[in-house]
């Protein structure tokens, strides 16, 4: 393997281990009573933190019997969106560049089977991650959000990413490496898989981080298989990495300040909620209508 290629395979991984741990610092563990059914455990909140944060970092599971601090999984920070955003933008260079074309062509001939037997496993284990959040639900491993919230996030997460790649497909129109289609940029399959291993990333890593491990390392099957199988090269499956990780970190972001009435507003003030109001109008000659504004 050239120096090229060892060069290439560890800015990848540490590109990819910067995304896992660029996560929000940990507040504080979930407190169980063991005895009550419901319990509300505040999270710890810096020494500069007003009270209207201190009620945002409340979250009541009653349905799960314990409670989890969530505000910190819907915060975004600057590294949470600039290294995806980098990688898929260097992703996208090496379309059109030579030296990009130069590298990922070397890392095809040495992690694709050729024409060698295929095997289609990635077809399923892409869908690993989002199987498994559910399957957790039927265990005493509880996540930061409420099964109603989960499933509203994944939904969000999901259709960003599936838009976000449909819209890359079209745009840069790239040849995939067994010359079948023009639908190469970005890997669909990478990216659905990195949505849900940030997706149980955000759920599980202050109490159980193998879980989110696990679910990277499904990820990275996942983009290893679409090389292997000659439907990808290494900078869709990249980009696809990014746009999933990107995908949830952004849905997780929205979500709060889309749905006010959520498990993890509760506690917040009226004043921090989003407020939809609308005034009707009519326009001589125009006809009328209505105008309507949301705030948060």
């Amino acid at each position: 393997m050239t120096l090229k290629i060892k060069a290439t395979l560890a800015i990848i991984m540490a590109a990819t281990a910067t995304m896992t741990m660029a996560q929000p610092a940990l507040r504080d563990t979930a407190m169980h009573d063991g005895i009550a059914l419901h319990a509300t455990v505040a999270c710890a909140a810096p020494d500069t933190a007003t009270l209207d944060s201190i009620h945002t970092c409340r979250y009541t599971a009653a349905t799960h019997g314990d409670t989890h601090s969530c505000a910190d999984s819907h915060s975004l920070k600057t590294a949470e969106w600039a290294v995806p955003t980098s990688l898929f933008a260097v992703s996208a260079l090496c379309i059109n560049t030579s030296w990009g074309k130069s590298v990922r062509n070397e890392m095809h001939d040495c992690l694709s089977a050729g024409d060698g037997k295929r095997c289609s496993i990635e077809n399923v284990v892409q869908y690993a991650p989002v199987a498994a959040a559910y399957a957790l639900e039927f265990t005493h491993i509880k996540g930061r959000h409420s099964l109603k919230d989960k499933t509203i996030l994944l939904a969000m997460s999901a259709t960003t990413a599936v838009a976000l790649t449909k819209g890359n497909k079209l745009l840069f129109n790239e040849k995939r490496p067994d010359t079948s289609e023009r639908n190469s940029f970005s890997s669909g399959h990478t990216a659905m898989a990195f949505m849900g291993a940030e997706f149980l990333w955000k759920e599980y890593h202050d109490t159980q981080p193998v879980i989110g491990y696990c679910g990277y390392a499904t990820a990275l099957f996942t983009g290893y298989m679409r090389m292997r199988n000659n439907r990808h090269w290494i900078n869709d499956v990249v980009a696809g990495a990014a746009v999933g990780v990107f995908s949830t970190k952004l849905s997780y972001w929205l979500y709060p300040k889309i749905f006010g009435k959520s498990d993890c507003r509760q506690g917040t003030k009226s004043k921090d909620k989003p407020v939809v109001f609308g005034l009707p109008y009519y326009d001589a000659g125009n006809g009328m209508g209505l105008n309507m504004a949301i705030v948060f």
